[in-house]
């Protein structure tokens, strides 16, 4: 992911949550973190994780899969809703 600290024990977590419970390849790490630098500016993990947690729920494992306008696929009164307390 490009961070320069090292992760928290909740990162941590999470990141182990990503990779070994829902099976996220380093290539959807990499959209993930791609769609979160593009609405937060940085590297968020909690928005990260929010994106991630939705494509797992949404059968999303590959990223041919994932949906390539997401903001124009989406709602934005649904997406604000989503993301609001990771946007603090």
């Amino acid at each position: 992911l490009g961070l320069t600290r090292t992760l928290t024990a909740a990162q941590a977590e999470m990141a182990n949550r990503w990779v070994n419970e829902w099976g996220f390849s380093a290539a959807m790490l990499q959209h993930a973190q791609t769609r979160t630098v593009e609405k937060c500016d940085k590297t968020n993990l909690n928005y990260m994780d929010k994106i991630l947690e939705g494509w797992y729920g949404e059968g999303i494992r590959k990223p041919e899969q994932i949906p390539q306008l997401l903001d124009e696929d989406m709602p934005q009164q649904a997406i604000t809703s989503a993301f609001r307390k990771y946007r603090k």
